[in-house]
């Protein structure tokens, strides 16, 4: 999809799938965020159920050479969503 695109409009292709990497990683981080929000503050648990999904597509995205210091912060400060993790979120309901 990311080479189609970059083919019809004419856009760099590793400077679009770059771009796109970077969107994806503030975006996910962002979900994160709020699924873990809406458990802590709007009773709905059952959103961490989705945290590992998210979390695998983060790590995707930070995969990238160019966000390698973003990797390293977030695997530094943000642990896994492991199931002891989502339950000591669940906990502070």
């Amino acid at each position: 999809m990311l080479a189609r695109y970059a083919a019809r409009s004419g856009v760099e292709l590793d400077a679009f799938t770059e771009a796109a990497a970077v969107l994806a990683a503030q975006r996910n981080l962002k979900i994160m965020g709020l699924f873990t929000r809406l458990c802590r503050r709007d009773g709905k648990p059952r959103y961490l159920g989705y945290l590992p999904r998210v979390w695998a597509l983060l790590i995707g995205d930070l995969a990238r050479p160019p966000l390698a210091g973003l990797r390293a912060f977030v695997t530094r400060h943000a642990p896994p969503p492991e199931p002891a993790i989502r339950a000591r979120i669940e906990a502070a309901l």
